[in-house]
C-alpha cells in the first residue's frame, strides 16, 4: 500500500485544523522573517504525541543524533533512556529519547533484550522504544531504523520470551491475527493487544520445533515496537521496521527422525507521529517466515523428507501453515515445518491529512490519523 501525508508547516505556510475540527486550514499569509522562528516554535510546542508526555516538545532537545551513511547505531536495552513513560493496561514501558534533530542515513538498531534461554526464569526485560526530534526527524533513502526480530534478539519492547507459539508444535506467534500452525497442527499462538490506537505493543515469538525427544528450530524472535515522532517535519525515504523474525530450521539427523522448525515471530509495532510527514519511504510490520523441517540425511549424503516452511503474514496474505515431514524410504521421517507469524500494526498520525501523491509503503497497510489534541 502507498500513501502521501504531505501538511505544510513551516515559515511561510502553516496548515493545522479549524478550530471547530473540520476541514484543515491554511494559513498562507508570509510571516515576517524577524518573528519566523519564534512562530515556528510556537507551533512545535502545541505539538502532542500518542503515548508521550503532553509537553514533550515545549522545551527543545539539547543534542543532536546522527547515524552517518556506512555507518550503524544501537538505542535501546543497554543505552541508557532520556526518560522512561508507563503506557499502563500490563504494557511495556517505554524508552525515551528526546533529540533536536536526527539524521538516519545508515543502519539504526533498536535492541530488545537478549534471546532468553526457555529454561530460564524470569527472561530479561525489554522496553518499546520512542525517539522524538524537536526540530526535523529524516530517514535518508539507503536509512534504516530496525526493530525487527532476529536470530539472538526480540525486537525492543517484544514480549519478553516465546510466549506466542506453541511449543512443540513449531507454530506461529500471533498478533493482529493468530499465528499460523506448524506441519503437525497444534494450536496457533493467539491474536492479542489493541486493534486500534498508537498503543506501543511488540510482536511474539514462535514455538519451537521439535521431534519429541530433542528440541528442533529456536521459533522466530517478535517484533519491535516503535514510535518515531517529530515536533517540526518529519521526511522518511528510508525504512522503518518492526517485523517478526524467521523460524530457524530443524536439525537434519541420519539413522533418526529429523526435529521440526521454529515457528515465524509476530510482527510488532511502527508509530510514526508529526506535524509534517513526508517521502517515498517503507514501513513494514509484517510476519516471520516459519522454519524448515529437519531432514533425513540418506545414503551418499541425500536430504530427504524435510517439511515445507509456512510463510509470515503480510498485508495480502494470511500466515500459512507449515507442511509435515514425509516418511523417506530408511523408514525415518523428516521434520514438520514451522507455521508463519501473524501481522503487527502501522499507524501514521498528523496535523491535518492532506491530498497528494502516493509515495510511502506500508506493509501491512498504515492505519492513518490525526495527532491527539
Amino acid at each position: 500500500m502507498k500513501l502521501q501525508i504531505v501538511c505544510l508547516l513551516g515559515f511561510h505556510a502553516l496548515v493545522g485544523c479549524s478550530a471547530d475540527g473540520g476541514a484543515p486550514t491554511q494559513n498562507t499569509t508570509p510571516l515576517d522573517e524577524s518573528r519566523g522562528s519564534v512562530e515556528h516554535a510556537t507551533t512545535a510546542a502545541a505539538t502532542k504525541f500518542s503515548n508521550l508526555p503532553a509537553d514533550i516538545c515545549s522545551t527543545p532537545g539539547t543534542k543532536d543524533f546522527n547515524v552517518a551513511a556506512g555507518t550503524s547505531a544501537m538505542l535501546g536495552d543497554e543505552v541508557p533512556c532520556d526518560a522512561i513513560v508507563s503506557q499502563g493496561d500490563g504494557l511495556h514501558d517505554i524508552c525515551v529519547y528526546k533529540f533536536s534533530k536526527v539524521t538516519v542515513a545508515g543502519f539504526l538498531a533498536l535492541q530488545g533484550a537478549s534471546r532468553p534461554d526457555p529454561f530460564s526464569s524470569p527472561p530479561p526485560s525489554t522496553r518499546a522504544v520512542a525517539i522524538v526530534a524537536t526540530t526535523s526527524f529524516t530517514v535518508e533513502g539507503a536509512g534504516a531504523i530496525h526493530a525487527q526480530g532476529d536470530g539472538e534478539r526480540n525486537g525492543a519492547g517484544a514480549p519478553d520470551g516465546s510466549g506466542g507459539g506453541g511449543y512443540l508444535t513449531g507454530s506461529g506467534a500471533g498478533h493482529v491475527t493468530e499465528g499460523a500452525p506448524g506441519g503437525r497442527g497444534g494450536a496457533p499462538g493467539a491474536a492479542y493487544g489493541p486493534t486500534s490506537g498508537a498503543q506501543l505493543v511488540g510482536g511474539s515469538g514462535g514455538g519451537e520445533g521439535h521431534d519429541g525427544f530433542d528440541r528442533g528450530g529456536e521459533g522466530g524472535r517478535g517484533g519491535g515496537a516503535v514510535q518515531i515522532a517529530s515536533c517540526g517535519t518529519l521526511h522518511l525515504a528510508g525504512s522503518i521496521a518492526a517485523s517478526g523474525g524467521d523460524g530457524w530450521s530443524g536439525g537434519s539427523k541420519s539413522g533418526a527422525g529429523a526435529s521440526g522448525g521454529g515457528g515465524g515471530g509476530s510482527g510488532g509495532t511502527v508509530v510514526v507521529e508529526a506535524a509534517e510527514v513526508t517521502g517515498s519511504g517503507r514501513l513494514s510490520a509484517i510476519g516471520g517466515n516459519g522454519g524448515l523441517g529437519g531432514c533425513v540425511v540418506g545414503p551418499g549424503g541425500t536430504f530427504d523428507g524435510c517439511g515445507p516452511a509456512g510463510a509470515g503474514g503480510t498485508g495480502a496474505r494470511a500466515p500459512q501453515a507449515g507442511g509435515p515431514g514425509t516418511v523417506t524410504g530408511s523408514g525415518y521421517a523428516g521434520g514438520d515445518g514451522g507455521g508463519g507469524g501473524s501481522i503487527g500494526r502501522v499507524v501514521i498520525n498528523v496535523a491535518a491529512s492532506c491530498g497528494g501523491t502516493p509515495a510511502i509503503t506500508s506493509d501491512p497497510p498504515a492505519t492513518i490519523g490525526t495527532l491527539p489534541n
